[in-house]
């Protein structure tokens, strides 16, 4: 409900104020909208509402717990002050005048932003062989040499890993599990550098091409805790060897480090049925029907930090994609823009103190705020948040702003065939606006 409640009706405001009795002066420096009209409150004392000043006049329309502003006797800009509780009135700061709208994001600003868009994000989860973060999923068939590494191998080495080389001393290679040793309940990370994959539920042992492979069966999967050298960012090689059963619909996990129903992470898979899939937060990549039950096959999937995924079937890319993973940036600019413009024209034809306009301002706003948030992170003058927080919470600027671009776009194309004049003539702003 806030400091003030406001109770629309056909001809007017009412305003009831919910001030804390520890608060007896208060002054807001910016505006409420009420149609065109421009709103500034502000209120002195404590108590029932004992009287009102509007634009330092007196005013009549109110009672113990409310004020009534009818639309037609409000001034364009008001600066209503309550008084509570018979306190008298006080001298108030002059009207702020409108600010103008922020520059328009420039290169600097694009830089800035585009840290936020990483091709991989982390999360803290264990990375699974065989299985889904909700243990779900579950790989039916053979798996030997599931590596992880955290650079994206290029086409070559690809054909060379499937054609038998040996990549372990590669610095890159973070996890490299052959299951030729086990320990216990666990397989050691040949890549020498911790990372053990324990064994969960039931799992069997039996030969491969390469030597020793899992047969997992629905009833176990492989588990690896979360590492921080798992959280990689840029680009990652995911690879094994596999042979597949007749996988159901929907696919079984073969290396998955993500948050089930996001792209949070990264993970090799098999959906849908007997396909090749990869997911990484810049791209899905895709190969329907890829994987013939019961065949040997090395699996292999590379993400680059230019937002190129790659997809490889015994040594050979069978897909690839690059997806810019700043795309989401330049279609937040070019909505903002043309609000800017449609801003521009209300102000030039008179409307600039409509809904409309305001809404538009809040958008061009809300991004310049994404800008200067994302600025000050580059020189270090804020607190960084967990990685999966601070993710989250920069795109949540982005996203807000293509919402209020959304809200606006549809409020104002409701206005098509209206018998209002002034509708008629901000659709027609905003039509002018398309041609951009």
């Amino acid at each position: 409900r806030g400091l003030f409640e406001y109770l629309y009706r056909a001809d007017g405001l009412s305003l009831v104020p919910h001030i804390p009795p520890g608060i007896t002066a208060l002054e807001q420096r910016f505006p409420v909208r009420f149609g065109t009209k421009r709103l500034f409150l502000a209120t002195a004392g404590a108590g029932p509402v004992t009287g009102v000043r509007v634009n330092g006049r007196e005013w009549t329309d109110f009672d113990p717990a409310s004020v009534r502003l009818p639309y037609e006797k409000t001034p364009d800009t008001a600066a209503v002050q309550i008084l509570l509780g018979g306190a008298t009135p006080r001298a108030l700061g002059p009207v702020p005048a409108a600010r103008p709208l922020p520059a328009a994001p420039g290169a600097a600003d694009a830089a800035a932003l585009r840290v936020w868009f990483r091709t991989i994000t982390t999360n803290d989860i264990p990375l699974r062989i065989g299985a889904d973060s909700h243990a779900g999923s579950r790989f039916i068939g053979d798996i030997d040499r599931a590596c992880v590494f955290g650079r994206a191998l290029s086409a070559e080495e690809i054909g060379a890993m499937a054609a038998g080389k040996d990549f372990r001393g590669d610095a890159a290679l973070l996890a490299d599990y052959t299951f030729e040793r086990g320990d216990g309940d666990r397989f050691p990370n040949d890549a020498g550098s911790g990372l053990p994959a324990k064994i969960v539920g039931d799992i069997e042992i039996v030969d491969s091409p390469g030597g020793k492979a899992v047969h997992l069966d629905g009833r176990g999967y492989l588990e690896v805790a979360h590492d921080a050298r798992l959280d990689l960012t840029d680009a990652c090689t995911l690879c094994a060897w596999i042979r597949p059963g007749e996988m159901p619909p929907g696919g079984g996990r073969i290396i998955d480090k993500t948050i089930v129903g996001t792209s949070n992470g990264y993970l090799l898979d098999t959906h849908p049925g007997n396909s090749l899939r990869v997911i990484v937060e810049a791209d899905t990549l895709q190969r329907d029907g890829a994987l013939a039950p019961g065949a040997w096959v090395h699996a292999a999937a590379t993400v680059a930090p230019s937002g190129r995924l790659a997809l490889y079937i015994d040594g050979k890319e069978v897909l690839a994609r690059t997806k810019d993973i700043f795309e989401a940036w330049g279609g937040v600019a070019a909505k903002v823009a043309r609000l800017r413009d449609f801003h521009a024209r209300c102000e030039a034809a008179g409307l600039g103190g409509g809904y409309e306009a305001a809404h538009a301002r809040l958008a061009v706003e809300y991004l310049a705020v994404a800008c200067e948030r994302a600025g000050l992170q580059a020189k270090g003058a804020l607190p960084v948040l967990p990685a999966r927080s601070q993710h989250a919470a920069n795109l949540s600027y982005l996203q807000t702003t293509l919402k209020l671009c959304a809200g606006l776009e549809k409020t104002i194309e409701a206005y098509a065939g209206s018998q209002d004049p002034r509708k008629q003539r901000v659709h027609a702003l905003w039509k002018e606006t398309a041609a951009r």
